[in-house]
């Protein structure tokens, strides 16, 4: 006789018997194995942000964890100490019980880096170990919080305002982007444009011109990223021998509250004055 398997339902067992070469069969005998109402074998997890990106390092989240039996009931002896989160970086701030077998991980908070991330339910009663099916998290990047430079450091480029087109390139190539607080890049749905201009620290009278009538140069910005190129100073322009000047970036964009503008980007670099060293050369 074949053991059944331990699945609860209802079961037929017929005895066979050989005798010689004859079988016997006895009565069909019905077994019926109950559900256990103690067996957790499910983890149920719902999460109102399922499958809608929430924000990197500040969204909070609530994920509501049912424990069911064998029977399909919730199991009401499910205990909290059994129950845990894995997410990777990151804690719940409380596990508040709701009935029984029914559960709230509270101020789960999101992770500063944006991503897919995923979160699982796990119940050890040190009997039986359940786990929930996967749950994926959408963790997108926050509010624009700085314009930086997307690829490398900033070098601090050198220029003279000489005839020389070499001599007077402040920047040949250079990508910006926009970032959150916590550094991820942010890309759709920020678009308009940066501003250029040249500005120094110290109040000084002799300011270079850009290669421009305007003196202004403006680029377009294109899901929070934007590309400077030939940006030279005018040949024969003034600007103090010697002294460091900034290119000040200033970003300009619908998107972004009036009330919460973003800080320039100030691109240091180095002015020599053609005039003197022309001067210095006929001494």
């Amino acid at each position: 006789m074949s053991r059944p398997e331990t699945v609860w339902g209802t079961y037929e067992i017929r005895p066979k018997a050989q005798l010689g070469r004859s079988t016997l069969c006895g009565p069909a005998v019905k077994v019926i194995i109950q559900a256990n109402p103690l067996k957790p074998v499910a983890v149920e997890v719902s999460c109102g942000q399922t499958g809608m990106p929430v924000m990197a390092g500040h969204t909070t989240l609530d994920f509501s964890v049912v424990i069911k039996s064998e029977t399909g009931a919730i199991l009401k002896s499910a205990r909290s100490d059994c129950l845990s989160m894995q997410f990777s970086s990151v804690q719940a701030h409380a596990v508040v019980k709701t009935g029984p077998g029914s559960y709230i991980f509270k101020k789960c908070q999101v992770p500063d880096k944006a991503g897919n991330y995923f979160v699982e339910f796990l119940y050890d009663d040190g009997s039986f170990k359940v786990k929930s099916y996967p749950m994926t998290i959408l963790v997108g990047p926050g509010h624009p919080a700085v314009i930086a430079v997307s690829d490398g450091q900033l070098t601090t480029p050198t220029v003279s305002n000489t005839r020389s087109a070499t001599s007077r390139m402040l920047i040949k190539s250079l990508n910006l982007e926009l970032r959150d607080e916590f550094d991820n890049v942010l890309d759709e749905g920020y678009n308009g444009k940066v501003k250029i201009q040249i500005t120094s620290d110290s109040n000084v009278d002799e300011v270079p011109c850009l290669n421009n009538e305007a003196n202004v140069a403006e680029f377009s910005l294109i899901n929070g990223r934007c590309r400077l190129q030939n940006l030279l100073v005018r040949e024969n322009t003034s600007g103090k021998d010697g002294f460091e000047y900034h290119l000040k970036c200033t970003v300009i964009c619908d998107a972004i509250p009036k009330n919460k503008p973003l800080l320039p980007l100030n691109i240091p670099f180095l002015f020599y004055n053609g005039k003197y060293i022309m001067d210095f050369s006929l001494d």
